[in-house]
């Protein structure tokens, strides 16, 4: 009878278990599946959504990209945008948290470094924003799609850049010229924003002669 009593108890624990782990599986389910129901940053509502502290992400590090991406078109409006200072400065404060969240797992995220990067060039801390921005670098020091990111970042905000700032600047622009995918990058950039061309010629007068000749030529070619 005793073993009678202790296997019904085992069943009931074995249940409770079954249930407790199936509602964890649901819930994290449901925190995966709930990044798919965010407004596209082309949406009229994205601005409150990444705004608002809604922009979460769950365990995938796929999920991670998604919420930091959205901070970075949330702290990069288009220009058509209404610009409202009080809504930008809430998008910074919560996408510093996101951006600090995801580095407390993942501090090699290139992304993440550079998200909290502007959210404090946002908030007014300048040396938090060169600090993250040199981060981001440090640990993403050969991705071109990071490098792009940071290279947007610094020749938007060159009068904050010290000597650190700056040569790490020149190392990005200098990275994706070594690849023909960087150098077309680079050269539809100089031909679409005239003011920011010193710091590209300033890196290609440093190249061999033929990737100086590879920039021309796709300058004159553009896709």
């Amino acid at each position: 009878m005793a073993h009678s009593k202790e296997n019904v108890v085992a069943v009931y624990v074995a249940a409770f278990i079954c249930a407790v782990l199936g509602c964890a599986s649901s819930f994290l389910f449901y925190q995966e599946t709930r990044i798919f129901g965010r407004p596209k940053n082309t949406a009229p509502e994205f601005a409150d959504f990444v705004s608002r502290n809604e922009n979460r992400f769950a365990l995938s590090a796929y999920s991670k990209t998604v919420a930091l991406s959205d901070c970075w078109f949330g702290l990069n409006p288009p220009a058509s945008a209404p610009e409202i200072a009080d809504r930008k400065l809430q998008t910074a404060q919560v996408c510093r948290e996101v951006g600090r969240q995801v580095l407390a797992q993942m501090p090699t995220n290139g992304l993440a470094w550079v998200v909290t990067s502007q959210a404090s060039l946002v908030r007014g801390d300048l040396d938090g924003f060169r600090f993250d921005l040199l981060q981001s670098r440090r640990v993403t020091p050969n991705e071109g799609a990071m490098a792009r990111l940071r290279i947007l970042l610094a020749e938007g905000n060159l009068g904050t850049l010290d000597a650190e700032t700056k040569a790490a600047h020149l190392a990005d622009i200098t990275m994706l010229a070594m690849s023909d995918g960087g150098m077309r990058w680079l050269a539809d950039w100089y031909r679409a924003n005239p003011l920011y061309r010193d710091r590209i010629v300033e890196v290609i007068d440093g190249l061999s002669g033929e990737r100086q000749q590879k920039f021309l030529y796709m300058l004159k070619n553009p896709t």
